[in-house]
């Protein structure tokens, strides 16, 4: 029997599709990560499908974080080079946002520029850049933006400065500005957190020193008063010295204070010192010695040198008037209180009071009234007469002296200016007050 061979089997191969994911994964270097998935299309067995990486970074806009302080007169300015890069395998274009979400006065004070890196124009502080840049400044700074291929880098130059003249009370004080970089594929986008950089313009100058102090001084207080300081933002206050105690800071840029816890019968110095909003102080002023001991005036006759009614107001008649005092009033009454100071003027001890003895007129026989400080013939000296312990009260540039006329004065006589002669119309004794 013949057999016929069969033929070989033969074996099917079925060829199939597979759908592959690939994955990209973004990174912002600095600020935070972001990543995005996509389904690459249908593939047979034999297709490559490769995954790529973008990365983009910045590097260097820390570095604009720092102070401006208001010394010297020269603008200053704050200059960093900030480089972009992509160190991915994909190329994309990217966004650096620089911004004050705040918008405060110091943000929109500070200038801000920049501009591409080049050998001709570096990100030196002596660099003048042309075309030059646009001035921006952080409420409104112009995004920087490009392309960078994979691998590939940009370097940028921002520079931020600021004026003296910008020193004032609405911009001295801290801001803080985002920067922001973010980078695009397609219809992909990715970003991250925000460096934050905060600049500062400090005040660092000092207020210029205060005047002398001129001090009125009464039975019960010192007021002072000085020339005022001026400061480049404005002043604050200042500190009010007695000898070395610190008294008191004021508040504003008044120029004067007065002490109401003086002692009689005593001596005190004062000094005065400005101080800012920033904590800045002035040198101390020159002191003022004042002197608070009190006396009471009385006439050889019994009676009392006496401000009448305790009026202060300037033309108010001095007169001869009974004396109050110990055992009643051991420190007298105001009224019949009077101070003796240093620049020869006589001043009633009122409280709150400035006036001062005066001659109505420069004529021999003028009422002596109550006059301003500052006013002509207020001023006036003590001159020993023949009897222990009594005085003449002369004016200091006349020959002129306090007289209550002849015969006996009685309570409520005026007293007036003649010709100084040492009579008891003219003779007065002076008993310290305290």
């Amino acid at each position: 029997m013949t057999h016929t061979p069969k033929s070989p089997s033969r074996i099917r191969f079925t060829r199939f599709n597979t759908s592959l994911a690939a994955v990209v994964f973004l990174t912002l270097a600095g600020t935070g990560v972001a990543s995005a998935n996509w389904t690459a299309p249908a593939a047979s067995t034999s297709s490559t499908v490769r995954t790529g990486t973008l990365t983009v970074s910045q590097a260097g806009i820390s570095a604009l974080g720092g102070d401006f302080t208001s010394t010297g007169t020269a603008v200053q300015t704050k200059t960093v080079a900030v480089t972009v890069a992509n160190t991915g395998t994909v190329p994309s274009p990217y966004t650096l946002t620089l911004a004050n979400p705040a918008g405060n006065a110091v943000a929109s004070a500070i200038s801000v520029i920049s501009w591409p890196s080049t050998s001709t124009y570096p990100c030196l502080e002596t660099t003048t850049p042309s075309p030059a840049p646009a001035v921006k400044n952080w409420t409104n700074a112009a995004a920087l933006t490009g392309s960078l291929a994979a691998g590939a880098s940009n370097v940028y130059c921002v520079r931020t400065s600021l004026t003296p003249s910008q020193f004032s009370a609405t911009t001295v004080g801290p801001m803080t500005a985002t920067i922001a970089l973010s980078a695009a594929v397609g219809s992909w986008t990715s970003g991250g957190a925000p460096v934050a950089v905060t600049q500062n313009a400090r005040d660092t100058t000092v207020p210029t020193k205060p005047g002398t102090p001129v001090a009125v001084t009464t039975r019960s207080q010192s007021t002072l008063t000085w020339a005022a300081s001026s400061d480049n933002v404005a002043v604050a206050g200042y500190k009010i010295f007695r000898g070395a105690t610190l008294l008191t800071t004021t508040t504003g840029p008044a120029a004067t204070y007065t002490d109401t816890t003086v002692q009689p019968n005593t001596t005190y110095i004062y000094t005065v010192q400005a101080v800012d909003a920033a904590g800045n102080v002035s040198v101390v002023s020159d002191g003022v010695s004042v002197q608070t001991t009190w006396y009471k005036v009385t006439h050889s006759s019994g009676l009392c040198l006496d401000d009448d009614s305790s009026k202060t107001a300037p033309g108010n008649p001095i007169l001869l008037y009974t004396c109050y005092g110990p055992p009643t009033n051991p420190n007298g009454s105001p009224n019949q209180t009077w101070k003796f100071n240093a620049d020869g003027t006589v001043q009633v001890g009122i409280a709150g009071s400035s006036v001062v003895l005066r001659a109505s007129t420069g004529a021999a026989g003028a009422p002596i009234v109550l006059g301003s400080i500052g006013n002509s013939r207020t001023t006036w000296k003590t001159v020993a007469t023949s009897v222990v312990g009594q005085y003449q009260i002369q004016r200091a540039d006349a020959a002129f002296c306090l007289d209550a006329g002849s015969g006996t004065p009685s309570s409520g006589t005026q007293l007036r200016q003649q010709t100084c002669a040492d009579t008891a119309a003219q003779r007065f004794s002076m008993t310290g007050m305290n």
